[in-house]
């Protein structure tokens, strides 16, 4: 990949600021994108120091575009929010069918938007942030299900990280199902213990945010994540 082809820059002002505005063609979804950079410079520095800032804004900016076009990213180069959008966009969305990749998309733009913002990157993910985040949604009076719901979509999305090697460990593992809601969970379902051909069957069957597809592998594609419960 040449440089001078992948990215252009300009210098623009913006509230008596000047800012670095490169273009760049987004790796994932092929997209032309803006980057704003600040240069600590107002509109009267002298041009040389003006073309000096932004020959350094293009060159670190090109270094981190780098990395992202080979894969090779570090949690802090992820916005969290982003990085699910991506996820889901292109990792499930082509595995799933329309009901799971909608109900999976409504997760993310309720609770999710809402609880974490925008400013977060992936490692500022900490099982105890993702701890205070079920403990929100119990505090809202939702049913534990959609707790589970929520666990699910992260720990499937974070788990995805893990395999690209942008986390190192996954931090929604800690945020499972107790103990005795997998017992309930076996009473109630109990071919969703069973090793039987049959029972796989019965797991199939199961929506994706159902406590028992947190106990076996979930099946490829399934009937669609469920609506949150109060």
């Amino acid at each position: 990949m040449k440089k001078e082809t992948a990215l252009s820059g300009s210098v623009q002002e913006k509230n008596g600021k000047l800012y670095a505005v490169i273009g760049y063609g987004d790796p994932i979804t092929k997209k032309r994108k803006y980057k704003w950079i600040g240069l600590n410079l107002t509109p009267d520095a002298k041009k040389s120091a003006v073309k000096a800032a932004l020959r350094d804004a293009i060159a670190a900016f090109t270094e981190q575009y780098e990395k992202e076009c080979r894969g090779i990213l570090s949690p802090e180069d992820c916005p969290f929010l982003e990085f699910l959008q991506s996820w889901l966009v292109n990792v499930k969305k082509p595995n799933v069918q329309k009901s799971t990749y909608d109900g999976y998309e409504e997760l993310i733009e309720r609770r999710i938007r809402a609880f974490f913002g925008d400013k977060l990157t992936l490692k500022d993910i900490t099982p105890v942030r993702i701890q205070e985040f079920y403990a929100s949604i119990r505090a809202d009076g939702c049913k534990e299900k959609t707790v589970l719901e929520y666990h699910n979509l992260l720990h499937d999305a974070c788990g995805w990280a893990v395999r690209q090697e942008i986390l190192l460990s996954n931090p929604v593992r800690q945020g499972g199902p107790s103990q005795a809601e997998k017992i309930l969970c076996l009473l109630l379902y109990p071919g969703a213990g069973a090793t039987a051909d049959g029972s796989r069957q019965r797991r199939a069957s199961l929506s994706p945010g159902h406590p028992c597809r947190l106990l076996r592998p979930a099946a490829k594609r399934g009937r669609g994540a469920a609506v949150e419960q109060h």
